[in-house]
């Protein structure tokens, strides 16, 4: 996917702007805080509107500002993204994350103070997970959970705190969104795979380079398979539509699997590997809106009940 825009995009500098952020990533992640907000009650438009603003620039700046600090080892990996390509400079791209950040981060804190907070926190995490001293992302599975806590825990909390009005949530959706968020943090290792060169080069110890391939992949298969198993029994637990949650996500799962087992399988084919990788991509972006809107509809049958 990513490829395929910088392919496109070529050498115009507006639309290098918007494939450096990643958008695509950017638009799950403001899902699964209206995910968050629909789940306990949530239905005004403005407030969803906002999140998914407020969260979506969030993830453009932050994973601008990891470029950055990546750029050594994405100069070996992905020599096509706009930095290393050198359509964008590192200054513009500098420019382009702070303006970003400030513009998230002051629209959140005039609407709402529980928005603002997870912005907050997400921005918090998304600089540990990249600049130096910390650089999370470099230090193994920690990299994988903080890239899930800010793709998924932070966004999907959020919402859920924004429509409840309140800090205490009931339990099981706390647990839902706990597992899925592991499930999340163990299929993040996919993406290691084609990044193993350039990070080995670079010094770089994701959890794919710490560990190896053939074990990084067994671990990745069995920890989203668990994860997601337990995520959905408490998501069961919490809507109407339960049968059809079910087939969906089990549909979801199945498929999954055969994209791990098939990139796990093209790792060592470049345009195979990210071809099969885009499609994970979209296989999740699908089946978070379907959850969006059997949870919507759950809630909908729920108010015309006796």
């Amino acid at each position: 996917m990513e490829r395929f825009f910088s392919d496109l995009a070529k050498k115009s500098f507006f639309l290098n702007l918007i494939v450096l952020g990643r958008p695509w990533n950017g638009i799950i992640i403001g899902l699964f805080s209206i995910l968050g907000f629909i789940f306990l009650g949530g239905n005004d438009l403005l407030t969803i509107l906002v999140l998914f603003f407020c969260f979506f620039l969030q993830y453009f700046a932050g994973t601008t500002f990891n470029d950055l600090y990546d750029f050594y080892s994405d100069k070996i990996n992905m020599p096509y993204r706009p930095l290393e390509s050198g359509v964008i400079t590192s200054n513009e791209a500098k420019i382009l994350a702070i303006t970003l950040y400030v513009i998230s981060l002051t629209f959140s804190w005039l609407f709402s103070f529980y928005i603002f907070l997870g912005v907050l926190a997400f921005f918090i995490l998304s600089l540990l997970y990249s600049i130096i001293p910390f650089r999370l992302v470099s230090r193994g599975f920690l990299g994988n959970l903080t890239l899930a806590t800010v793709t998924i825990f932070i966004p999907t909390i959020t919402g859920a705190i924004v429509a409840s009005q309140s800090i205490f949530l009931p339990f099981e959706f706390v647990l839902y969104v706990l597992y899925f968020t592991l499930f999340f943090a163990f299929f993040s290792i996919l993406k290691d795979f084609k990044d193993v060169t350039g990070d080995s080069k670079s010094g770089k110890k994701t959890f794919v380079v710490v560990h190896g391939i053939d074990l990084s992949g067994k671990i990745m298969i069995f920890g989203t398979v668990l994860f997601f198993l337990l995520s959905l029994f408490y998501l069961l637990e919490l809507v109407l539509l339960d049968y059809v949650v079910l087939l969906v996500s089990l549909f979801f799962l199945v498929g999954l699997l055969i994209f791990e087992l098939k990139v796990f399988d093209k790792r060592n084919s470049a345009d195979n590997f990210y071809l099969l990788f885009s499609r994970t991509r979209i296989l999740i972006f699908v089946y978070v809106l379907l959850v969006i809107i059997l949870v919507y509809s759950s809630f909908s049958i729920a108010l015309t009940l006796p």
